[in-house]
């Protein structure tokens, strides 16, 4: 890599982790301000906080388009074949929404737990 290239690349890094940094704190502020009694959770029980980040990254999401991704064999999903070579495209904010038929909606509120879940938020979707 030329100095050029190296500066360019240092420089993306260093806006697109303080714009997802600024972004996500600041929606994260206003998603505990319209739940008071998630707030008051946390205000009551500190030891709650390192769920609490990992459940407000499941709950929110600034990136809305995932990356594209073609297949490489044929897959099933949901009873749906995708062949190979068709390109798929993820949405991010679904892969942190489980839907199941008992939980019905309330995977998409805001819930602040001890325990973390996974998340996909930051594009840790796999390859």
């Amino acid at each position: 890599m030329t100095a050029q290239e190296t500066a360019s690349l240092g420089f993306l890094l260093l806006v697109t982790g303080h714009e997802s940094t600024a972004n996500m704190t600041a929606i994260s502020v206003l998603a505990l301000l319209r739940r008071p009694d998630q707030t008051a959770r946390l205000r009551a029980d500190p030891g709650l906080i390192r769920g609490a980040v990992e459940e407000l990254l499941r709950h929110l999401t600034i990136i809305h388009l995932g990356l594209g991704r073609a297949a490489t064999e044929p897959v099933t999903l949901a009873g749906v074949t995708i062949p190979a070579g068709d390109l798929i495209r993820l949405w991010p904010p679904g892969l942190n929404w489980s839907f199941s038929p008992d939980e019905g909606l309330e995977v998409m509120r805001l819930s602040l737990k001890a325990a973390a879940v996974a998340v996909s938020t930051l594009g840790a979707m796999g390859p």
